[in-house]
C-alpha cells in the first residue's frame, strides 16, 4: 500500500510542477490554466462507461474487447469533434493554435486514462505509474523548449500531437485493439449512454470552478490550478486506501462494499462541511485583492483540500451506480441531482441574497453542491446502516 502511494504521488507532483513553471518562466503563459480543465472537462464529459462488459466478462473474452475498443473509437472522434467545435465558438475567442492544443491534450487525456483503468484492474501498478508520469511528465518538454528560446503555445502543440499518438501506440499495446469507430460499437455507447449525465456531473463539479477562475480571477490562475492539483493528493490517499485496492469487490459486489466504507466516508465528509460555509460567508469579508501568491496557496490549501475529498467520495459514488444502479434510476439520480444547484441559483437570483463572488465562495459553493450530490446518491441507492445494525 505504501509503495503504491509512493507510486501515486510521484506522478501527481508532475502536474502542479507544470503549472507554477508556466506562470514563472511564459511570459503570459496561460496555456495549461486554459486548456487543462477544459481538456479534463471534456474527458469526463465523454466517460461513458463502454468497459462495463468488457471487465465483468473478466477481460477474457476478445469480442468484448473488440466491442470495447469499437466504442471508444466513436467517442474518441465525437469528443475530438464536438470539442473542436465548441472552441471554435467566436464568443470563446480562442486562438487556434490554444484550441488544437485543448484537443489534443483531450485526447491524451482520455487515451491514457483508459490505460490507467486496466493497469490498476490488472494490479500492475509500476506500469501505472510509467503511465501517469508520462501523462504529466511531457507538459514539462514545452517548457523546456520555451527556456530555450521557441514559441511556447506552439512547442505544447506540436509536442501533444506526438504524445497524443504515443499513447495511442501504449493503448493498443496493453489493450490489445486499435480504437477505430465501428457499428458494434454504437450498440455500446448507446445501452450505456443515461451513465453519461453522471460524467457530466463529476466534470461540473471539479471543472467549473476552475474554468471560472481562470475567466474571473486570472491573477490567482495557477496558483489555484496547482493547488487544486496537489490538493487531489487527498483523493489520492483515499483511492489507494479505499478504492484501487477493491476494483474486481467493487464491480462485482457494488451495494455491500459502499454499505462497508459509508459510515468512514461520512466522517470524511465532516471537515468539507465546515468548511463550504466559512468560505462562502466567512471569508467574503477578508481583502482578496491584498493577498500575494503565497498568502494565497496558504488560505485556499485546506479549502482545495476539502474540495478534493469531496469530489473523490463523489466520483467513487457516481462510479459504484455504473456497476450497480439501473439505467432509469440512474437517470432519475441525476436529474435530481442537476436539478439541485439549478434550483438554488434560481433562488439566489429571486431572493435578495447577497453572497460575493470570489476564488473562495466558488470553492465553497463546489463543495456544498458535491456533498449534497452525494447525499441524493446515497438516499437513492444505498440503505444506510442503522447505528448498532451496520
Amino acid at each position: 500500500m505504501v509503495r503504491l502511494l509512493g507510486l501515486r504521488v510521484g506522478a501527481l507532483l508532475l502536474r502542479p510542477l507544470a503549472i507554477l513553471l508556466e506562470g514563472l518562466i511564459v511570459s503570459d503563459g496561460y496555456v495549461l490554466v486554459f486548456a487543462m480543465p477544459l481538456a479534463m472537462m471534456a474527458l469526463t464529459i465523454s466517460s461513458i462507461p463502454v468497459h462495463r462488459e468488457y471487465y465483468q466478462n473478466r477481460m477474457a473474452d476478445a469480442a468484448h474487447g473488440l466491442k470495447y475498443a469499437s466504442a471508444l473509437g466513436v467517442i474518441l472522434l465525437l469528443g475530438f469533434a464536438v470539442l473542436l467545435g465548441f472552441l471554435h465558438l467566436p464568443q470563446l475567442a480562442m486562438n487556434s493554435v490554444l484550441v488544437w492544443a485543448t484537443v489534443f491534450l483531450f485526447l491524451i487525456e482520455k487515451l491514457a486514462d483508459e490505460i490507467s483503468r486496466v493497469l490498476e484492474f490488472r494490479k500492475h501498478f509500476l506500469s501505472w505509474f510509467l503511465a501517469q508520469a508520462l501523462r504529466s511528465g511531457w507538459l514539462l518538454v514545452p517548457l523546456a523548449a520555451s527556456a530555450a528560446g521557441a514559441t511556447y503555445i506552439l512547442s505544447f502543440l506540436i509536442v501533444s500531437i506526438l504524445m497524443a499518438g504515443a499513447f495511442l501506440f501504449f493503448f493498443v499495446r496493453v489493450i490489445g485493439f486499435v480504437p477505430l469507430p465501428r457499428l458494434k460499437g454504437f450498440s455500446l455507447i448507446r445501452g450505456n449512454l443515461v451513465f453519461l449525465a453522471g460524467a457530466f456531473l463529476a466534470a461540473s463539479h471539479r471543472q467549473v470552478p476552475r474554468i471560472l477562475v481562470a475567466r474571473l480571477f486570472p491573477e490567482f490562475a495557477h496558483i489555484y490550478l496547482a493547488i487544486a492539483q496537489l490538493a487531489q493528493g487527498a483523493a489520492l490517499i483515499f483511492n489507494v486506501r479505499y478504492q484501487i485496492p477493491y476494483r474486481k469487490v467493487i464491480v462485482r459486489k457494488t451495494a455491500l462494499f459502499q454499505k462497508l466504507k459509508h459510515p468512514l466516508m461520512v466522517r470524511m465528509l465532516v471537515f468539507p462541511a465546515i468548511i463550504a460555509p466559512l468560505c462562502i460567508l466567512g471569508l467574503r469579508y477578508v481583502p482578496m485583492d491584498d493577498f500575494s501568491q503565497t498568502e494565497m496557496a496558504i488560505v485556499l490549501a485546506p479549502v482545495l483540500i476539502a474540495d478534493a475529498l469531496v469530489a473523490a467520495i463523489l466520483a467513487a459514488h457516481l462510479g459504484y451506480l455504473t456497476w450497480f444502479a439501473d439505467r432509469k434510476s440512474a437517470f432519475f439520480t441525476y436529474l435530481i441531482a442537476l436539478a439541485i444547484p439549478l434550483a438554488v441559483l434560481l433562488l439566489f437570483c429571486v431572493l435578495p441574497i447577497d453572497i460575493q463572488l470570489t476564488v473562495f465562495s466558488l470553492a465553497g459553493i463546489s463543495i456544498l453542491v458535491g456533498i449534497t450530490w452525494i447525499a441524493v446518491i446515497v438516499g437513492r441507492h444505498f440503505r444506510v446502516p442503522s447505528r448498532g445494525k451496520a
